[in-house]
């Protein structure tokens, strides 16, 4: 008998493999048909509930992208946004590269997912996130920049810290003659942000 590897066996206990089980038991469907009343239900569940999360996703409230620096979170504006903490491919990552190198690559993955939601984790967010100091988190995101990848964090949209500040990227790109607008979409700033 093969034995199955750790991805498989978590994928066996997923939502789709759980319906997609109940479906053959008590109706008789074949896997494929399965497959398809699952891909509609999920459609039909995203159409009555946009923020509903899938397998593997955790809900967390992060600041929206647009609020600006200084001020305080307990006044800033909140966006509700779906983190995919495991995705098919992460544990055959993790047997390839190992624990440090997946937890870069979901750290990538939750600040793109954030920004594409309206909002943006805090080095703190990510820390609690991954049960581990903050230090670690500011090493693997200067990693991540090292290897030419774009991380996104509140501090990097807003210039806090000591990282660098996007001042000189939007002066360039104003000088070569872009839009305000198309100039805070390259750098991921809000348009009020930039006073060129």
């Amino acid at each position: 008998m093969k034995t199955r590897s750790f991805g498989e066996r978590v994928d066996e206990k997923s939502a789709q493999a759980l319906f997609a089980n109940h479906l053959r038991e008590r109706y008789h469907y074949n896997p494929a048909m399965a497959e398809a009343i699952f891909r509609d239900a999920l459609f039909v569940r995203t159409l009555l509930d946009p923020t509903a999360r899938e397998d593997g996703q955790v809900v967390r409230c992060f600041p929206k992208a647009t609020e600006s620096a200084g001020k305080p979170l307990r006044d800033c504006a909140y966006v509700a946004v779906r983190l995919t903490m495991y995705a098919p491919g992460d544990d055959e990552f993790l047997a390839r590269y190992g624990p440090k190198a997946l937890r870069q690559r979901k750290i990538k993955r939750l600040c793109d997912e954030a920004i594409a939601q309206g909002a943006a984790a805090t080095q703190e967010d990510l820390a609690a996130l991954f049960c581990c100091h903050r230090s670690t988190i500011v090493r693997d995101i200067a990693e991540l920049k090292a290897k030419g990848l774009r991380i996104v964090t509140r501090g990097g949209i807003t210039d806090q810290g000591r990282g660098l500040s996007h001042k000189r990227e939007a002066i360039l790109l104003y000088l070569q003659g872009y839009l305000t607008s198309e100039i805070a979409r390259k750098i991921q700033h809000a348009c009020r942000s930039l006073s060129v």
